[in-house]
């Protein structure tokens, strides 16, 4: 049996951006089949890439649990970070590494805490599913649903899922995280219509000088729907700002001489159920106010030799979206997981995490899934310096056996 350390500095080591994780999924191809797990590999294209999942099984029967971690890792710049990302390292009983929270500690327990049952008689079959692609598009768990899952009769048994994502906060550890809001993006450009040189402000408007009007708009109508549309366990509305661009040259270089007539940010807007199956009446809402909102710009009290004022327009358009997903609290997978959490020597914490997973491709194929249940702290994911607690490490692995024990062997409800 390997070692769960010994595994994940096998993984960390591996670079596995999203559409570069076929080294990865190679090596955890062997090293399950080492362990004695029956072990497929489903191939795929996507846009041009070839891709891959990783999905071993232990046991058969009607009652069906799947384990599911991506492999894909965010990109990340290893000047940034204190030591290689590349190489395990720990320090104070910290383990750093590229994507050890988000989620390769999480895929390096579920497989050691699995394989203490291989050989046993379990009651129904165990599926780790290691996928690629969910820190874009969530292809390869799409692909595992519906070309792995459904034409197998998977979708037809008692099945349940749980996803390793860290579910530590600054208050509790090992979260039971049974839902996120759903995701709806924008891309919006205002244009002046009046660019400029540098030298004459006086005969330009930048389209900073309209923003201003804007983002206050924006914050107020966030403020509205956070009382209007309300979820007993999922947050509020919150609307982000993301990347802004402007004025840059074709060279990509910014320009301190031009007064550009342009400006174009993101948006990101995470919502309830009941306002994402409302998505054509935020964008009609977010149009609305921010033309509005050009009407409280009086560009003559900035430039009065301006004489003909341009038409000032804004294209507002839809990037993406993703649903919102939840199970309900009292279904009998979010027990077993509770008791899992409880026999390690935690307090369970049943909450909503405000990222987004994979969870709603699972849900809406008509698998109940946890979110999240994995070590690591979110707060740590995406950055230079990425750690989880080594002990943490352990206790997921225990908490991940704990809950194959109580699905497969225990009575439930």
């Amino acid at each position: 049996m390997m070692e769960v350390f010994e595994l994940l500095k096998k993984i960390v080591q591996i670079k596995s951006p999203t559409y570069g994780e076929k080294e990865l999924h190679e090596v955890l191809a062997i090293e399950l089949k080492k362990l004695g797990f029956t072990v497929n590999v489903q191939h795929f294209s996507f846009q041009g890439h070839e891709m891959s999942n990783v999905i071993a099984h232990i046991g058969k029967g009607d009652t069906v649990l799947v384990f599911n971690g991506h492999t894909d890792v965010v990109e990340t710049d290893p000047a940034a970070w204190k030591t290689d990302p590349f190489t395990l390292h720990e320090e104070n009983n910290i383990l750093y590494g590229a994507g050890i929270g988000d989620m390769k500690a999480s895929v390096a327990a579920m497989i050691t805490a699995a394989s203490a049952y291989i050989g046993k008689e379990l009651n129904g079959e165990l599926i780790l599913a290691f996928t690629a692609d969910e820190e874009r598009t969530g292809t390869g768990v799409q692909e595992f649903v519906q070309n792995y899952l459904k034409p197998k009769g998977y979708l037809e048994k008692e099945i349940r899922c749980l996803i390793g994502e860290p579910s530590g906060t600054n208050e509790k550890e090992f979260g039971i995280f049974i839902g996120h809001r759903g995701v709806i993006q924008y891309k919006v450009t205002i244009n002046s219509h009046l660019g400029g040189h540098g030298s004459r402000p006086f005969r330009a408007i930048h389209p900073l000088e309209i923003l201003q009007y804007v983002v206050p708009a924006i914050k107020k109508l966030e403020k509205k729907l956070q009382k209007k549309y309300i979820s007993p366990i999922l947050a509020a509305t919150t609307i982000s700002f993301g990347s802004v661009s402007s004025g840059i040259s074709a060279d990509k270089k910014l320009s301190a001489n031009v007064i550009p007539e342009t400006i174009t940010f993101l948006l990101d807007c995470r919502v309830p159920p009941e306002l994402y199956n409302k998505k054509e009446h935020l964008t009609t809402l977010l149009q609305t106010i921010i033309e509005k909102a050009f009407t409280r710009f009086k560009p003559e009290r900035f430039n009065k030799e301006i004489t003909e004022i341009p038409q000032l327009t804004v294209l507002l358009e839809y990037i993406c979206s993703q649903q919102p997903t939840l199970i309900s609290k009292d279904d009998y997978f979010v027990d077993i997981c509770a008791e899992a959490v409880r026999t390690a020597g935690f307090v369970p914490h049943i909450d909503q995490t405000y990222g987004a997973t994979d969870a709603p491709i699972f849900n809406n194929a008509g698998i109940p899934t946890v979110t999240n249940l994995g070590p690591g702290n979110q707060r740590h994911s995406h950055k230079p310096n990425e750690c989880v607690e080594k002990e943490k490490v352990k206790q997921a692995e225990k908490i991940y056996g704990e809950i194959i024990k109580n699905y497969f062997f225990e009575r439930r409800n």
